[in-house]
């Protein structure tokens, strides 16, 4: 038989310790309803919470021992550079500011773009720099004309606050031309 309590409080009899119902029940929150409190929920080892698929869990505060994703940034530039140098040139329209970027956490960066090497031989050489750092370097593999690559990712830990990151070009084998045509960059920061 079905039955409501309404109280405006609820207190253990004895001691500090309340609990509801039994092993295997279930106890819902309808919709439109709220379960709030400026305690703790602990779930016992063994035990689970569930998030129900097209349901929303929303972090209005601090994450503690959960990965979060901080920042996030989409750079392009279509300026075309050429060098036969091995040293390294800075692609001036990737160079930025990471605004917000805290000493010690995690940078993932995944690019992809269009370049151009000379026939036989893999020319370019690109890097990622934070604070003249290298977080990553990669061979596209450029051996003839127009080719287009990517890159999955690229890790690295920001070594001070707000890093300047950099995109360079050089060229693998001196005297080969490396050409660098347009690319984007996508640059996240995870606290994990």
């Amino acid at each position: 038989m079905a039955s409501e309590i309404k109280a405006n409080k609820i207190s253990p009899a004895t001691g500090t310790a309340f609990t509801i119902g039994d092993s295997g029940d279930t106890f819902t929150v309808p919709s439109g309803a709220t379960l709030s409190g400026a305690g703790a929920i602990t779930v016992p080892s063994g035990g689970s919470l569930t998030i129900d698929s097209g349901a929303t869990l929303t972090n209005n505060g601090t994450g503690v021992g959960l990965g979060k994703l901080l920042n996030a940034w989409r750079i392009t530039d279509d300026t075309q550079t050429t060098t036969s140098s091995t040293s390294n040139t800075t692609l001036t329209g990737y160079t930025t500011t990471l605004t917000g970027v805290k000493s010690g956490n995690s940078i993932i960066a995944f690019f992809e773009g269009r370049s151009k090497g000379v026939t036989g031989e893999t020319a370019a050489i690109y890097q990622i720099h934070l604070d003249g750092s290298i977080i990553g370097q990669e061979f596209p593999g450029v051996t003839h004309t127009n080719i287009y690559w990517h890159d999955s990712q690229r890790f690295g830990l920001a070594p001070a606050d707000d890093p300047e990151l950099t995109f360079q070009l050089s060229s693998r084998n001196g005297g080969f031309n490396a050409t660098h045509y347009e690319g984007t960059l996508i640059v996240l920061e995870v606290k994990l």
